[in-house]
């Protein structure tokens, strides 16, 4: 009431919605004060009825009952957005029973202002306590209730409100204190992870645990915009491990974590040509040069054609002067990415040897001191 004569004061011109859930003797008594005072100023009102189903939480019920009514209302009525009274006490209730819960959270206490169900929400008189709120009414002669259901610890908030009456102003401000430092701390966390989620590797140990600072990083870096909480977990979970980790995120995006970093690979396509001549060209993914560096250099024989240029598969193997050697397990010697190592081009013989492997060099039948032919990835 103390909002809406503030409102009426200031020259909004707001639209009001009050929902009845019948479930105390004085539920249509504030009905009625509210009807009554938007009657008298010309206030356009809407009046809901709602009916508890009598199981789940009540409290959890009422408040989806009421912003949804009023998301519907403020869309129907092209408002701004919603007005709610929460006032300096419901900030320090909340800020209690968030430290009970011992969550960690984006923000103690409530919002001035935010999103809800879509709309724009407001919650102008958090620096206002419920006694400054009384005397407003008082001092202008607007009624108002008190809902009695307040006065007993049915609830967790009751219980909260009940043992805060308790507290002296004293108590109070030290407890908003240490609130605004906790969300101090809070907010320069933020600005600190926002700079950490642009970076295109997000460091492990960087990373600590971090849910939101992962969900953020995701979103700066994937095509994929939402990600449920038990699917972040299992990557904060499986990000511990030692292990190549690959996770998908979509049908064209996977989440690649090993050695301590994580980063956002595209699928890789699939990529084969065959050559039955040696012609210095630009194929697009590679090309054939006269010259290059060391390892781009290969000798071809007349009884290789006609050859083949892939991508690397499991199982490939490649000749070396000390042996033949596994080309996944060479790059996992030498620590290579896995997004790397998937692009890796071989030249396959006739005979399906392996002759040429991009970042590795030619075989040994095939390494020549002074090359003619340079595989340039």
């Amino acid at each position: 009431m103390a909002l809406l004569h503030l409102c009426h004061e200031a020259k909004v011109r707001p639209f009001v919605l009050h929902v009845n859930y019948h479930m105390r003797p004085s539920a249509l008594r504030d009905q009625k004060l509210v009807q009554s005072y938007c009657e008298k100023h010309g206030i356009a009102y809407m009046m809901v009825d709602a009916s508890f189903p009598r199981q789940g939480n009540f409290q959890s019920w009422a408040r989806e009952i009421r912003y949804q009514s009023a998301r519907d209302f403020a869309k129907q009525n092209h408002c701004e957005g919603i007005m709610s009274a929460h006032h300096k006490d419901d900030v320090l209730e909340t800020y209690v029973m968030q430290k009970k819960a011992n969550k960690n959270v984006g923000h103690y206490g409530i919002r001035k202002e935010g999103r809800m169900l879509g709309v724009r929400i407001v919650r102008p008189l958090l620096d206002v306590t419920k006694e400054e709120l009384i005397r407003i009414c008082e001092n202008a002669g607007v009624e108002y209730g008190i809902d009695e259901s307040n006065e007993k610890p049915n609830y967790e908030r009751n219980k909260t409100r009940i043992e805060l009456m308790s507290l002296t102003d004293e108590d109070k401000a030290k407890l908003f204190m240490e609130m605004e430092e906790r969300n101090h701390r809070i907010e320069a966390m933020r600005v600190q992870n926002e700079k950490i989620a642009l970076l295109p590797e997000l460091s492990v140990d960087e990373l600590k645990a971090n849910r939101q600072l992962l969900r953020t990083w995701l979103m700066n870096h994937s095509q994929r915009q939402r990600y449920a909480s038990d699917f972040l977990d299992e990557i904060l979970k499986q990000s511990r491990s030692d292990e190549t980790i690959e996770i998908k995120l979509d049908e064209t995006e996977s989440l690649l974590i090993q050695y301590g970093r994580m980063k956002v690979i595209a699928k890789s396509d699939e990529y084969s040509i065959e050559l039955s001549t040696i012609e210095p060209k630009n194929y697009g993914v590679f090309s054939i040069r006269s010259e290059g560096e060391t390892r781009e250099g290969l000798n071809v024989f007349p009884e290789d054609f006609p050859l083949i240029v892939r991508k690397t598969k499991p199982g490939d193997s490649i000749r070396l002067a000390f042996g033949k050697k596994n080309i996944v397990r060479w790059c996992i010697d030498r620590k290579i990415p896995l997004d790397q190592r998937r692009e890796i081009l071989v030249v396959e013989n006739r005979d399906g040897e392996i002759i040429f492997a991009s970042g590795i060099g030619a075989n040994v039948t095939h390494t020549y001191a002074h090359p003619k032919v340079f595989v340039v990835k």
